[in-house]
C-alpha cells in the first residue's frame, strides 16, 4: 500500500528469489526507491534466498525507503532517512571523507 492508497497483488513462480520480488514490485508500483520486504515480522534480506524459504505465511509487506543526497562543489553524501549509514565520496577537503567521524 502506497501513501496514495494504491496497492498491488503480485504473483511469482515458486522458484523465485527475493531479488525477483524486488524487481517485480518496483516495476508494478512504478517506484525506484530502495525496497525492503517483511514477512511475519522478519526482514527478507538475502536477495538470493528462495521465496518459498523466506516467506512466513502468504503475504509480504514492502517498505519503500527513500535515499537522500547532498553535495558540495567537489563531494557527495548519500544516506537513508532513519538509517545508520552515511556514504561520502569526492574531495576530502570538501566533505568527501567522513572517516574521522565514522565511529559516531
Amino acid at each position: 500500500l502506497l501513501p496514495s492508497g494504491r496497492n498491488e497483488i503480485l504473483s511469482l513462480p515458486e522458484s523465485s528469489k527475493v531479488r525477483d520480488l524486488r524487481i517485480l514490485a518496483q516495476k508494478s508500483l512504478g517506484i525506484r526507491h530502495f525496497l525492503k520486504f517483511v514477512s511475519a515480522g522478519q526482514l527478507l534480506e538475502d536477495p538470493d534466498e528462495s521465496l518459498t524459504t523466506a516467506l512466513q505465511g502468504d503475504s509480504v509487506t514492502a517498505l519503500a525507503v527513500q535515499l537522500k543526497m547532498a553535495s558540495t562543489d567537489l563531494a557527495f553524501a548519500l544516506w537513508r532517512c532513519g538509517g545508520e549509514r552515511l556514504v561520502t565520496w569526492g574531495d576530502a577537503g570538501h566533505g568527501g571523507d567522513s572517516s574521522a567521524v565514522q565511529d559516531q
